[in-house]
């Protein structure tokens, strides 16, 4: 099965998703475009946490990262829903 995981097993995980969570925070800030905040924090968590089931479980698929994919392409699919409802695509005059 799996084994106690250590914290220096994830030292480079961990660097990584802090500066994922940054670069998201910086993009956030810089193009005023505040949900990219969340996206960060939710893609660093992911980052994170498939490393965690990885080195612990040895699952090699990443369920987390699928898991924030998911809930970041929900979100934008419901962005464009309510972006083609307010500026509807003009018909074509014959």
């Amino acid at each position: 099965m799996g084994h106690l995981p250590r914290l220096r097993d994830f030292d480079i995980d961990i660097l990584f998703s802090i500066l994922a969570i940054g670069m998201f925070a910086l993009m956030s800030h810089v193009l005023g475009i505040p949900r990219l905040l969340p996206y960060g924090w939710l893609f660093g968590s992911a980052l994170l946490a498939s490393a965690v089931m990885d080195i612990s479980y040895g699952y090699s698929f990443h369920v987390p990262m699928a898991l924030a994919g998911a809930i970041i392409l929900v979100i934008g699919c419901t962005i464009f829903a309510r972006f083609m409802q307010q500026y509807p695509v003009p018909s074509p005059e014959l």
